[in-house]
């Protein structure tokens, strides 16, 4: 099965507040119900206006441990589901990494420097512990909006090679437990909430009845994880 897009609209602004947004929105939803067309999500990336738009149909994402991310549909009154874009999250995620440099958690410092010094590692030795982790992984800001990057630096496989490094008793890496941690955790959420093949297995499946209570159990620990 391929993937397809295929644009419903255009609508020519400079700027937009968040109930315009919201009558935008509540048009093309209308729209496509008069022609048949079932919604039953909504995708958008994280900014503030959005936010504050999907308040007005009654979401909030406010407490991550109360999350209302439904709102009936105006036409039909079925529930439409908001999701907020998992790869302009993964961006957000190792920007405010690289931003802050190190992030507590119970487990310990989750640092930046570990992703550095796997690439000196990497660079000095000449070759890679089987990832793709380069300088333009570390000095991405030119290339900021390239998912690519971001999904290749927050991998399994540079927690591995992090994971090989620190059990191998190299001392530049025997304090990067959290953050291997903190990538597997991130790397498995992009995951599953980037699916897009019916006929993927593992983490990148869809959701269903074979693999929900496993999924569940996961975003439940990932969640205290986070908010930790």
């Amino acid at each position: 099965m391929g993937h397809w897009k295929a644009p419903i609209a255009y609508f020519f602004s400079r700027i937009c507040n968040q109930e315009t947004h919201k009558n935008l929105v509540e048009a093309a939803l209308v729209a496509l119900a008069e022609q048949g067309l079932t919604v039953v999500s909504l995708t958008m990336d994280g900014h503030a206006t959005y936010l504050g738009m999907v308040r007005l149909f009654g979401c909030d994402f406010r407490n991550p441990r109360n999350l209302t991310t439904t709102f009936s549909h105006p036409s039909t009154g079925f529930p439409v589901a908001v999701l907020i874009d998992a790869c302009h999250v993964l961006k957000i995620v190792r920007n405010m990494l690289e931003a802050y440099q190190t992030i507590s958690s119970p487990r310990g410092n989750i640092s930046w420097a570990y992703f550095s010094k796997l690439n000196a590692v990497q660079n000095h030795a000449g070759l890679h512990l089987a990832n793709k982790l380069s300088d333009r992984h570390i000095n991405f800001k030119k290339q900021i909006m390239k998912v690519t990057l971001a999904a290749q630096t927050v991998s399994s496989s540079v927690a591995k090679a992090m994971k090989f490094l620190l059990e191998e008793g190299d001392p530049d890496f025997l304090g990067a437990a959290a953050t291997i941690e903190f990538i597997e955790v991130i790397d498995q959420l992009f995951d599953i909430c980037n699916s897009r093949s019916p006929i993927a297995i593992g983490a990148k499946a869809p959701l269903s009845a074979t693999n929900w209570n496993e999924t569940k159990q996961f975003l439940l620990q990932a969640r205290d994880f986070l908010l930790s």
